[in-house]
């Protein structure tokens, strides 16, 4: 569409308020999301991933990312002592 030498300035605005419309619309979704599954490791880094690439909000990207990191690293350590309470109860 872009590269015909008649543009057609009314489709490409169409797609430009489509493409704002559904932003939004995803991010209002990952939010209510979130609020629901606020432990998934997944949900946070995909919500990072929007945040980050089509937002370009980076900082609040990594933080995501860092929360989602802790919440696994807390989870194996859940998991660790639970199995080396059971090895040592055996």
């Amino acid at each position: 569409m872009l590269s015909k030498d008649n543009l057609d300035l009314s489709k490409i605005m169409t797609y430009i308020d489509q493409a704002i419309v559904y932003e939004k619309y995803s991010r209002e979704i990952f939010e209510d999301l979130l609020q629901r599954h606020a432990k998934s490791v997944e949900l946070i880094r995909a919500y990072g991933l929007l945040l980050r690439d089509i937002y370009r909000d980076d900082d609040m990207a990594l933080s995501l990312f860092d929360q989602a990191n802790d919440i696994e690293q807390q989870e194996k350590e859940r998991k660790d002592k639970s199995i080396a309470k059971l090895n040592g109860n055996v």
